[in-house]
């Protein structure tokens, strides 16, 4: 997936994910028009304070010009300020694609204590523990996963572990 196009489904999904409901009356200051997406309102009321809406962007910007631990350090100190689940993924993500695999467990760890039944978590943290050569703990994660939810992904977790 290129750069570009990654930073723009990121960009939406981040945007979106953090907007509450629509609105149906005049735009304010808050309001933030997104009438070149496809299919979406003219208008949303956004959740996002502008000096965290900065962040998102100069994230966004280190990330797809591969500055990638510049964009892990915004996304974590955001998570760390907002506790929104969005960044604490990206922050993940980055730390794994930067191969900082004791970062990404130590992150995975944080969140996991938040967000206990989160699928994307508890799948890294299966890798990160396979990585590490941790089977005890990855089996019990992958054990967790294949009691909620019985998907061919699953499966392969609780195999590989």
């Amino acid at each position: 997936m290129s750069g570009n196009y990654k930073t723009l489904i990121l960009s939406a999904i981040l945007f979106l994910g953090g907007c509450s409901h629509l609105m149906k009356q005049q735009p304010s200051k808050e309001t933030i028009g997104v009438s070149n997406l496809q299919n979406s309102p003219k208008e949303i009321n956004a959740t996002v304070d502008n000096s965290e809406y900065k962040e998102i962007m100069t994230a966004l910007y280190y990330e797809n010009n591969l500055k990638l631990d510049e964009a892990y350090e915004i996304f974590h100190k955001l998570y760390q300020k907002t506790g929104k689940l969005d960044y604490l993924i990206e922050a993940l993500k980055l730390s794994i694609e930067t191969q900082k695999f004791d970062r990404a467990k130590s992150i995975a760890e944080e969140g996991i204590k938040k967000y206990p039944d989160n699928q994307k978590i508890n799948e890294f943290l299966v890798t990160l523990y396979l990585k590490n050569a941790n089977f005890k703990k990855a089996l019990k994660i992958a054990e967790k996963l294949l009691k909620k939810r019985k998907s061919e992904r699953t499966y392969e977790y609780a195999a590989i572990a």
